[in-house]
């Protein structure tokens, strides 16, 4: 167990600076957005601390394929909504499925925008997006928007950490992770006492 996160962390960066990083990070963000669980942040955070000079442009292919793959999930919407909505049922009970399509057909591309930004599942959005008919350029802007702004934010804050960010980092990897993995377990804990 000692230097677990250090040793993970280095794994990471190693990774991170490989030929096929780029690859990985535009095809994750591109099949996330429509059926991928992974958030592709847990790609470009990474990338961008081995390289803080790359951050903006890591940030663009994420946006970029991203959005992508937005597209596909609004397609699935529109074309095959019935499936989609029968099988949410392994994901969400019926009366979220209810929630989810009430809220994109009021509020539409605000919803979009915001799912885009939060850490809320983008992919149920796209295909919601379709399945109420949300026109289409306004969710492609309100797509590039919400992700553009969380992807170049992650961008901005890595980059001014500079060079030395990698190395800072690993320094305190340790107590950062055994912290991280308090505050998970507590709220695990807490959430299954019926706190939350």
């Amino acid at each position: 167990m000692r230097n677990l996160f250090t040793r993970s962390y280095d794994a990471t960066m190693l990774w991170a600076k490989s030929k096929h990083a780029v690859s990985i990070l535009s095809t994750v963000s591109f099949i996330e957005s429509f059926i991928f669980p992974i958030p592709p942040d847990l790609l470009l955070i990474p990338m961008s601390i081995s390289s803080p000079k790359k951050a903006y442009y890591f940030a663009m292919l994420t946006t970029i394929f991203s959005v992508l793959g937005g597209v596909i999930g609004y397609l699935v919407g529109v074309y095959l909504s019935e499936l989609f909505l029968s099988s949410l049922g392994w994901i969400f009970d019926e009366n979220s499925v209810e929630i989810t399509t009430a809220w994109m057909t009021e509020w539409g591309v605000m919803v979009v925008l915001i799912s885009g930004f939060s850490p809320i599942p983008y992919k149920i959005f796209t295909i919601a997006s379709g399945v109420t008919g949300l026109a289409f350029i306004p969710f492609l802007i309100a797509s590039f928007l919400g992700r553009g702004m969380r992807f170049f934010l992650i961008g901005f804050i890595i980059s001014k950490g500079g060079d030395n960010l990698e190395k800072r980092l690993r320094k305190y990897i340790e107590v950062i992770g055994w912290m991280g993995l308090s505050i998970l377990s507590t709220y695990i804990l807490l959430t299954y006492l019926g706190y939350f």
